[in-house]
C-alpha cells in the first residue's frame, strides 16, 4: 500500500493569502505546489476555486435557512432563562 504524505502545518500557516485581493495566476503560483502552473492552467484552477466557493456558499445558505435555531415559534417568544 502506498503511503500518503501530507504537508507540514508550517507550510499551511505561511500561505500568501492576507489582503491580496482577487486571486490571480501570479498569486496562485505563490502557493506551495502551484509554482509550475502556466497562465492557462492557473486560470482553470482559479475558475474551479470560484465554482467550488459558489457551491459551498449556496450549501451554507441552504443549511442556514433550514437550521432550527433560526426558526421562530409563532406562539410566543420568551427568553431562554424563562423557557424551561
Amino acid at each position: 500500500m502506498e503511503q500518503v504524505t501530507h504537508r507540514q502545518p508550517s507550510a499551511v500557516m505561511s500561505l500568501p493569502i492576507k489582503d491580496q485581493g482577487e486571486l490571480t495566476p501570479e498569486l496562485l503560483r505563490k502557493f506551495p505546489g502551484c509554482e509550475h502552473y502556466s497562465d492557462e492552467q492557473a486560470e482553470s484552477v482559479i475558475e474551479s476555486i470560484h465554482l467550488l466557493a459558489e457551491i459551498l456558499y449556496d450549501l451554507a445558505i441552504s443549511k442556514e435557512i433550514h437550521n432550527v435555531d433560526y426558526q421562530l415559534d409563532t406562539c410566543e417568544i420568551m427568553p431562554l432563562n424563562q423557557a424551561a
